[in-house]
């Protein structure tokens, strides 16, 4: 699970002016290129280099992302910065899913967003808790 780190976005990144000014989070993703950015992010024009991930949830690692995000994005349209991501070995996760190691939830994007990123966790341990309807 991402952590937020002390930083801000202009103090791990001082030489894009572009955040000087704006007091951005920039959540840990993983230990591999912990100095790459990755944006996950919800816009309603996305850039064209942005990548789907799931209903209108986008994720993108170029710096002309990060702007398009910053000075065009509506107050409906918001982003989370992350440094570095997790990554398997080719079929590692797909064996570890099969061995019970993980639980999936269907997408949520309020989640994700959410202004409150420190109840994240929480919050999906707590809908994987939850009673569920059967359905026949």
């Amino acid at each position: 699970m991402p952590s937020s780190t002390p930083t801000t976005g202009p103090e791990a990144l001082p030489k894009l002016t572009l955040l000087k000014g704006r007091n951005y989070k920039l959540f840990t993703g993983g230990p591999v290129e912990p100095t790459r950015l990755l944006l996950l992010f919800r816009l309603k024009e996305p850039p064209s280099n942005a990548r789907l991930v799931f209903d209108g949830v986008y994720v993108g690692d170029t710096f002309e992302v990060l702007e398009r995000i910053i000075t065009q994005a509506k107050p409906t349209e918001t982003f989370r910065a992350f440094a570095g991501f997790a990554r398997w070995a080719p079929g590692q996760l797909k064996y570890e899913v099969r061995q019970g190691a993980w639980a999936a939830l269907p997408p949520d994007s309020k989640g994700i967003f959410d202004d409150d990123p420190t109840t994240l966790w929480e919050d999906c341990i707590g809908r994987l808790a939850a009673p569920r309807a059967i359905s026949y």
